[in-house]
Formats: structure tokens, C-alpha cells, sequence
């Protein structure tokens, strides 16, 4: 959205070239912040403390659903629920 917001102006400042400098030089930014501080495991993360270790390793941040058996869930997304929302009929309307 900013992106979007900001174009005009930077089309104005720089040229058409303008917002494909700005925003490749900050993807190349993110992308090496990104490289320097993401881990594979959370166990590897400076980020991560000793309680949320925990918690992460005994499963806590699981969100698979089971059922009572303790077996693996079929969870059907609540489509009629999505799609009364405004927001995903935003989304859905800006992308087409």
C-alpha cells in the first residue's frame, strides 16, 4: 500500500527509473538483514529466550488440528465466513 501511495511521487522525483531503484535497493536491504538474522531452527535464534524454546519444543505453537482419537483433522477453511468480509473482497478486487 505504500508502494502504491508513494510511486506517483517518485515518478515525479526520479523518473520512471525512481521506484525501481528505491524499492529494488530496499529489497536488496531486507534481503541481507533477512540472510544475518533468520535461522532454520528456533533453537539456533539469538532472538528466541529459553521460555519460548520451551513452549515451541513442547509443541505449544502447534496448530494442527486432531480429533479426539489424537489422529490428524480434515479442517475445512470457514470459505462462507471469508468471504463476508470486506477486507478479502478487497484484496480480491485490488488484485484483478
Amino acid at each position: 500500500m505504500i508502494g502504491l501511495l508513494a510511486a506517483p511521487a517518485l515518478l515525479a522525483a526520479g523518473g520512471l527509473p525512481g521506484p525501481f531503484v528505491l524499492f529494488g535497493a530496499l529489497g536488496v536491504v531486507w534481503a541481507l538483514i533477512w540472510s544475518v538474522t533468520s535461522t532454520t531452527y528456533p533453537a539456533q535464534s539469538t532472538f528466541v529466550n529459553a521460555q519460548e524454546l520451551a513452549y515451541i519444543e513442547d509443541g505449544g505453537a502447534t496448530t494442527e488440528a486432531t480429533t479426539a482419537s489424537g489422529s490428524a483433522a480434515k479442517v475445512t477453511p470457514p470459505f462462507k465466513l471469508l468471504l463476508s468480509k470486506a477486507p478479502t473482497w478487497a484484496c480480491i478486487i485490488a488484485n484483478f
